[in-house]
């Protein structure tokens, strides 16, 4: 979207006198002329090969480069791996690394901080870095048509990302992340496995172009398990009550979240992995471990028909012939954890990459009581800390 209107930049790397011999990955060798179309079949036993890096089947990847390029073309170079050595490219603005086997990209990539152009799509991109977060220049991400599932929640930080495309994913959820992307003017999520998106992807104020796959809530009846549960179907909204009451478990979790915040620090790990599988309340923040009332109802974006998905208690003043137009209020209205600076949003409360000031502080403070043997409670906000000596004994 915005690489061809880019500084001008000229396709591929202009080498010169001062340019440097960096190494910037491996690749596949050329095979033999006896083969002339087997690189690109790319067979998977070729690739399944590759994947062990050995000698007669890869070889190390060089560029010359110099301090003043920004671009760098990768383009079908038959890369198989990035080297951790891309850090030196700090000068880069854009990335193109399309059409190879990657499977994954280096942390390292977080050290271009320049970088406001990221292409890597048709590869084979199970996750993206942690790092990525870093990017703070990052304006335009292409990673469509890879193994992505999930995103990392540190995404929800690039605050200048415009145009994102995960076209070609098999994403079965909206990732939360995408909700965050306050700048966020493009979004493609075509041949994915979407069939609703959260209310959250109404915060997206600049959003003007908007691709995804339709669906209607027929379609999503008839591929929603529906049981245990009271179904309501109108004419634009779908209705799913649960029969039983919160288990006394959940009920517990709640209270712990919402108001004596600390947790034992011998609480199973089944209980500490439902505290960060947390959700919150549409309507009110409250937080929801298995919800009560879900509503998905059909809605306008950028001109199309889509289908959102609310997770509600029980109780809230819902008009169920028109939820949309009863709940739209609620999503920009302040909930109940707006004022409360260790607990602002459920979703990213046990990431630490995310965590506030205040978070961290806590954080800081609670560790000496963690491995203090005479105090038996911690803060909820040590629940990633929990899991991990529970991991290391």
């Amino acid at each position: 979207m915005l690489l061809g209107a880019l500084y001008g930049a000229p396709m591929g790397l202009a080498a010169s006198k001062a340019a440097k011999r960096t190494k910037i990955g491996q690749r596949l060798k050329t095979l033999s002329n006896a083969q002339p179309s087997a690189q690109a079949a790319a067979s998977p036993e070729l690739l399944e090969a590759s994947r062990t890096f050995l000698s007669k089947d890869t070889e190390d990847m060089y560029v010359r480069y110099k301090r003043s390029d920004v671009h760098l073309y990768l383009c079908k170079s038959s890369m198989l791996q990035i080297a951790p050595d891309i850090r030196a490219f700090r000068s880069l603005r854009i990335l193109q690394i399309c059409c190879n086997y990657l499977t994954h990209l280096p942390e390292e990539i977080g050290e271009l901080s320049n970088l406001s152009v990221l292409f890597v799509a048709r590869n084979r991109l199970e996750s993206l870095p942690l790092s990525i977060h870093r990017l703070s220049l990052l304006k335009e991400l292409n990673a469509s048509d890879n193994n992505l599932k999930s995103l990392p929640l540190s995404m929800s930080l690039l605050k200048s990302l415009e145009s994102l495309d995960l076209s070609g994913n098999p994403l079965e959820a909206f990732p939360f992340p995408v909700s965050h992307l306050s700048a966020l003017r493009f979004l493609s999520v075509l041949r994915t496995n979407f069939r609703y998106f959260s209310p959250d992807i109404l915060h997206l104020v600049f959003l003007s172009d908007f691709f995804f796959p339709q669906s209607t809530v027929s379609k999503i009846l008839s591929a929603t398990a529906a049981e245990g549960r009271a179904v309501l179907l109108l004419e634009t909204s779908l209705i799913l009550q649960k029969a039983s009451s919160p288990t006394l478990l959940e009920q517990a979790c709640v209270k712990v979240v919402t108001d004596s915040r600390f947790i034992r620090k011998n609480t199973p790990a089944p209980v500490l992995l439902l505290f960060k599988k947390a959700r919150a309340c549409h309507f009110c923040g409250k937080p929801l471990f298995s919800p009560p009332v879900t509503i998905f109802t059909e809605v306008s974006i950028c001109g199309k028909s889509a289908v959102l998905q609310f997770f509600l208690c029980r109780g809230h003043p819902v008009d169920f012939s028109s939820p949309f137009v009863s709940l739209r209020a609620s999503l920009f209205r302040e909930k109940e954890y707006a004022y409360d600076r260790v607990i602002p949003s459920l979703p990213l409360l046990f990431n630490p990459l995310l965590m506030t000031k205040e978070q961290r502080r806590v954080v800081k403070a609670n560790r000496k009581s963690l491995e203090n043997p005479g105090v038996d409670k911690v803060h909820v906000l040590m629940v990633e800390h929990l899991l991990k000596r529970i991991t290391r004994a």
